[in-house]
């Protein structure tokens, strides 16, 4: 079965939905935790989710193996600072921990012994041993129980809040078989529930090697698209942890609003130099680039231009025991067209029609190329265009299936018609090709999202790279998640001057999709030869 992304263009006017609710965001933090790592634990958790509040209104959770509780708002800041410790139970009067544990059981003498002489007075050291075995197998066989019944909690709690985005907080659910653990399951359920995931793992007291695997860590690893992983293991990591729930999460402003020409944009959160934006911030270089793509829709309203497409079809496999991963090359194609690119004032919006020239070098019959039959009559029928441009990714590879690879997709949310659905945040400068510019980021905030895949909402984010002084696009960055398909994609797209032109036009395009399935694809186009192709007069609107 194909599963895939279908471009489209949300209905702009009197149909346009309001913005819909921010997803209830869940903090689940596991209380389980060594008492030799419980103070340096609850330092780190603290300082990670020092500005969660800024993403929406938190609700915690605290998890144990046996229950998970909910924390009222009034309890929430107490909780929040509290430094939970259990001590590692003994048995038969032994303390060992599970790695200890896992690797008796795999008739490690080394370990064993050392595990003896620690645990073990000299005066019964030598029939120590079997009380050391019985315990390696009580803490394996509670442990493993423990976790199992922790991912069973946080896949509940995903179930009754679908949609929902979830910060786990542990020092990790250690484990050595998934069947133990249901994980399979568990990463089903979670798809099913539509939930994002970010899990911060903080000292736990257990060394997670071989075999000894942690079942947070898998989760996010398999969950790829929607979930994210990191070791809170000092104040370098807090930053990460503390960048990443921003990336992921936030911020959510009240309003982003467009002023007569000039991009007005809501950025409530201070950047990791701890300097606070403004709340609200009319920005004259992103003025001067929707003035700029302005006039690129007009100076490319009607181009030709060649495009050399190289695709890759990539399967990643992970091997469950170590976690370790591998690719396989599964095909590999290379498309050389012509491609046609229209823009559409009434309707705000390019078209774009890929003509495939030859495939791996062989060229098309002339016969199966309708685009050259269609510029070649008297005019040409924007229906017959748009029927065409639906077939863009029919030489595509692979079961990701696209039609909206287009390089000037991104320019659209700088255009006047669609700025103020999304939220811009000045990133700092940087060097593109040579040339200094300016890194804003963008989020899409309002529903319906201008990609849908059918009638489902596929909310953009990226990064744009803009001349200061006058506005031009240097290069962007397109990032799209869709959390029902669970697919995800990155568009790079490189412009650079050209002599034809006023503007830069697009020289190089980058993308990667990924699917749950571990597909990957990877794609590099370059583009050439740009001329106008005269439409006035010729262009043909049905009424």
């Amino acid at each position: 079965m194909r599963i895939g992304w279908f471009a489209a263009l949300a209905v702009i006017g009197a149909s346009l939905q309001a913005p819909s609710s921010p997803p209830e965001l869940v903090v689940i933090v596991d209380a389980d935790v060594p008492a030799v790592v419980a103070q340096s634990a609850a330092r780190l958790r603290h300082l990670a989710l020092g500005d969660i509040d800024r993403y929406g209104h938190a609700r915690y959770f605290r998890l144990r193996a046996q229950s998970i509780d909910a924390i009222s708002d009034a309890e929430v800041d107490s909780f929040r600072r509290t430094v939970f410790s259990v001590q590692a139970p003994a048995y038969n009067g032994v303390a060992v921990t599970f790695a200890e544990a896992f690797e008796i059981l795999r008739k490690n003498e080394a370990v064993r012994d050392a595990v003896v002489r620690r645990e073990c007075a000299a005066s019964r050291a030598s029939d120590c041993a079997g009380t050391v075995h019985a315990a390696a197998l009580g803490v394996v066989a509670d442990t493993e129980a423990s976790s199992a019944g922790k991912l069973r909690h946080v896949v509940e709690t995903a179930a009754a809040r679908p949609g929902s985005r979830i910060v786990l907080v542990t020092g990790g659910l250690p484990y050595r078989d998934e069947q133990q653990l249901q994980l399979r399951a568990a990463v089903r359920d979670l798809q099913s529930a539509g939930c994002s995931l970010v899990v911060l793992r903080g000292p736990g007291g257990v060394v997670f090697r071989d075999l000894v695997l942690d079942a947070s860590e898998t989760l996010a690893a398999r969950l790829s698209a929607t979930a994210s992983f990191i070791r809170l293991e000092d104040e370098q990591a807090v930053e990460r942890a503390r960048r990443l729930l921003a990336e992921r999460y936030g911020p959510l402003p009240s309003t982003a609003a467009r002023v007569t020409g000039v991009l007005t944009a809501a950025i409530p959160v201070a950047d990791t130099a701890g300097h606070r934006a403004p709340d609200t911030v009319t920005d004259e270089c992103l003025h001067r680039a929707a003035e700029y793509v302005a006039l690129f829709e007009r100076a490319l309203s009607s181009a030709v231009w060649r495009e050399r497409y190289v695709q890759e079809d990539r399967v990643r496999r992970t091997f469950s025991a170590s976690g370790s991963s591998f690719s396989t090359l599964v095909s590999r194609r290379r498309l050389d067209s012509e491609l046609l690119l229209v823009w559409l004032p009434a309707d705000a919006s390019w078209i774009t029609v890929r003509d495939v020239v030859a495939i791996d070098g062989k060229p098309r019959a002339a016969r199966d190329r309708p685009l050259q039959t269609l510029l070649a009559g008297p005019s040409v029928s924007l229906t017959e265009l748009r029927q065409l441009a639906a077939e863009n990714g029919r030489f595509n590879i692979g079961r990701i299936v696209r039609t909206f690879n287009e390089p000037t997709l991104a320019l659209l949310f700088l255009d006047q018609h669609y700025s103020h659905r999304f939220t811009y945040s000045r990133r700092g400068e940087q060097e593109i090709d040579g040339r200094p510019a300016v890194a804003y980021e963008f989020i899409e905030r309002v529903r319906p999202t201008v990609i849908r895949d059918g009638d489902r909402d596929v909310p953009a984010r990226g990064t744009i790279w803009l001349d200061e002084l006058t506005g031009r696009v240097l290069q962007t960055l397109l990032e799209l998640s869709d959390p029902s398909s669970r697919l995800s994609g990155r568009m790079t797209v490189q412009y650079r001057p050209h002599p034809k032109f006023d503007v830069l036009v697009p020289v190089e395009m980058r993308e990667k999709y990924t699917s749950p399935s571990g597909e990957e694809v990877t794609t590099v186009a370059t583009y050439s030869d740009f001329r106008r192709f005269e439409t006035s007069g010729r262009l043909v609107i049905p009424r």
